[in-house]
This record gives structure tokens, C-alpha cells and sequence, in this order.
């Protein structure tokens, strides 16, 4: 069964991902379209759209990945559906999916990635350690080296920051 996910988004684009029920190769079709426009479940033309793929002559996977930059405005909400033109010229519902932009000025600035600055593969607690961190949405930049303490109890490590 094919679904659409959106993602990442940021004031007037964000990122998509179309799982389909088959390869996206030309054995199976032709194209796929990013809409903001509802034609039902099959159609015969999907006439607006905001990003639009073509099929590959050959291509293993049933993932279809990439950006919609069009149309879409900060701190709106809005609900995308893409459809998937089979091999016979009709449009078919490949999933739907309701993402809000972000605002100018708000960025997704979420803790992706923390590596210590050691070979040491495991902490003790009372254990002072130095890590870099890398965060989304700053060109995956790395921060300062920050030392903090370990605390917790086996199974369950925490760090202070």
C-alpha cells in the first residue's frame, strides 16, 4: 500500500517521502506528482502541482525522495497528496499527508548527533567526559567541545549539561 510522509519543514519548504506498492521504474509508471489539489482516488490528469518526478527506466526501490519549494508559505498549514500516473496514463492516490511550515526565525535545531572525544567505548558514572555535538538545520556544523559529569545508575545514564 503506497503512503506519502512530509517532513523537515522549514519556512516555505519541506522535504517528502513516497513509499509506492511497486518499483518507481517505467515496468510500472510513468511519473509522480506533489498536489495540494484532491482529484479522488483516480484520475485522469493531475493538472497543479508543486514538484513532479519521473519514472526511471530502471529502478529497484519503492521509495521516491525530495523537496517541495513551491508554493507554500510560513506558518501555514497545509495538506499534500501525491499521485502515481501508471504505465496506462492514470493518475492514482498514493497517499495524502497535513504539514505545518515554520515561522521566519523558527528553525528544527534538535540534538542529531553526540560523539565523544574518547576511545573508551563505555562511562562510568562520576565519569567527566568530552563530546562535540552536531545539530540539524546549522549546515550539520559541530558545536564546541563541551566536558560534562555522567550521573545515573547501571542501565540508565544521564548527562548534565
Amino acid at each position: 500500500m503506497a503512503h506519502l510522509k512530509l517532513s523537515n519543514p522549514k519556512t516555505k519548504t519541506c522535504d517528502f517521502e513516497l513509499m509506492l506498492s511497486n518499483p518507481f521504474n517505467t515496468d510500472y509508471y510513468r511519473k509522480i506528482r506533489i498536489t495540494g489539489d484532491y482529484y479522488g482516488d483516480a484520475t485522469d490528469d493531475v493538472r497543479r502541482y508543486v514538484e513532479s518526478i519521473e519514472a526511471e527506466k530502471s529502478y529497484d526501490f519503492n521509495y521516491v525522495y525530495g523537496e517541495v519549494n513551491d508554493g507554500m508559505s510560513e506558518g501555514r498549514t497545509y495538506t499534500l497528496h501525491a499521485y502515481a500516473q501508471a504505465r496506462n496514463g492514470t493518475w492514482y492516490i498514493a497517499g495524502s499527508y497535513t504539514i505545518t511550515m515554520k515561522n521566519d526565525g523558527e528553525a528544527d535545531l534538535r540534538i542529531v548527533k553526540i560523539i565523544p572525544y574518547t576511545d573508551i567505548d563505555e562511562f562510568k558514572v562520576g565519569e567527566r567526559v568530552t563530546f562535540k555535538v552536531i545539530v540539524k538545520n546549522i549546515g550539520d556544523v559541530e558545536s564546541s567541545k563541551y566536558t560534562v559529569k555522567v550521573y545515573g545508575e547501571k542501565g540508565n545514564i544521564y548527562i548534565r549539561f
